[in-house]
This record gives C-alpha cells, structure tokens and sequence, in this order.
C-alpha cells in the first residue's frame, strides 16, 4: 500500500533513525554495490567473491573429466515451496511442463548425442511423480559438479547458470509461453538472456528454428557477467 509516512521514512538517512553505520562491508560483485542507505562514507569496502565461486574454487581441479552428458538445472518449477508460502498457483501445469520437458530432452538427446541429465534443485521431492522426466538420471547436491564435467548446460533462470559460466560451458536457455508470460518467470529470464547475448528456446512455439548448440563461447560475455 501506499503510504507517505513509509514513503518518508525510507528516505532517511539510517543515523537519523538511531543505526550506526558499519565499519566494514563485503561486495561480491560489481552488481552487489548498490546504493544503501545503511552505508556512508566511513564504511570500507571489502571485495570478494561469491560462494558458488567458492564451490567452483574447490571442483575446477578436482572433477572428473568430461563426459558426453547435458546438465538440466531443475528449478522445480511447477511444484517449488516457495509457490504455497506465496499464495501462488503453480505457473504452468505439472503434467504439461514435464511432458514438454520430455519431448525437448528427447530432441537434444537426438541432435548431440548428449545424455541429459537433471541437476535436481535442492528442495525438489519427485517422490510421488518418479518419471517427470522419463528414466533420466536425477541427481541432488551436485549441480557444481554434474556442469563441470558436462558439455552443455539447459536451464531456465537459475542462478547456478553461473556455474555453466564459471566452467566455461554452452547454455541453451529455454522456457515454455505461460513461463515466458509470468511476470515472476519472465524479467530473469530476459535478464540472463540478455547477459549472455543469447536467445531464449519457446517450447511452445511450432515455427521455432531447429535446435543449435553454441559452437564457439564468448568469452568476453563471460567474463563480463562474472563481473
């Protein structure tokens, strides 16, 4: 709601309302030194780097080699908790996003040679639904891994695509039209397209051009988003 006593209250500076100022903050990117009104002058900068940097740290020499493999980064769309503690119905339906799902790893499995498989996002539970995406394999707590030693990375807008971009590996971003048309779904998703100079894949699009897997990375994207 809008209200002109929150209005001015957020725009005054935090020692007029009695909070000191920290001595210290962390940055872990360009993009995380955004104008805070916690902060002031007095406070000094300290750079460092993201945790999954920090997991990538730790696996770049240390994973096996690369396999003939495509990595998913499930975000258990349909079903994700944080759906019901929002009051929000599924964006799409179940059944029809994983059959979608199927039929587009069949296609990528098809054209690359590539065997897909599903990096699970952590607080999925395919318990009750065992084959929402066929006898592919489904693993947890190793998405790091699982895109380091893969050849192509399929996601969505999970922020583990920076994994794809740590590794250095091509990323075919897809999404299907009620996705596309979810306001929740669709600004990420045009924000990691437009960082990484890519397109998205409409699943639901019947005159989308045939599957291409990037043969050459750009390099100086990467790095920029890494930035």
């Amino acid at each position: 709601q809008i209200s002109p006593v929150r209005s001015a209250m957020v725009r005054l500076p935090m020692s007029r309302l009695g909070v000191k100022p920290p001595d210290f903050i962390i940055y872990g990117g360009l993009e995380s030194r955004k104008v805070s009104r916690f902060v002031d002058p007095s406070t000094e900068e300290i750079w460092a780097h993201s945790f999954d940097y920090e997991i990538f740290r730790s696996l770049r020499n240390n994973t096996s080699k690369i396999s003939d493999t495509a990595v998913f980064i499930d975000e258990f769309l349909p079903s994700h908790p944080d759906l019901a503690s929002r009051g929000q119905a599924a964006p799409i339906p179940p059944e029809y996003y994983y059959k979608r799902l199927r039929c587009f790893f069949d296609e990528v499995e098809s054209e690359t040679g590539l065997r897909v498989i599903i990096a699970a996002c952590p607080r999925a539970n395919y318990t009750d639904i065992p084959e929402a995406f066929g006898a592919r394999e489904i693993v947890f707590h190793q998405t790091g891994r699982l895109i380091g030693e893969s050849r192509l990375v399929l996601a969505h807008r999970s922020t583990a695509i920076g994994y794809a971009v740590m590794f250095r590996r091509p990323i075919i971003q897809f999404a299907l039209k009620e996705i596309l048309n979810h306001v929740n779904h669709r600004i990420p998703l045009l924000a990691y397209a437009d960082a990484l100079g890519s397109r998205i894949v409409n699943l639901d699009d019947e005159n989308r051009r045939p599957l291409k897997v990037p043969d050459k990375l750009d390099d100086r994207i990467y790095e920029d988003f890494m930035m």
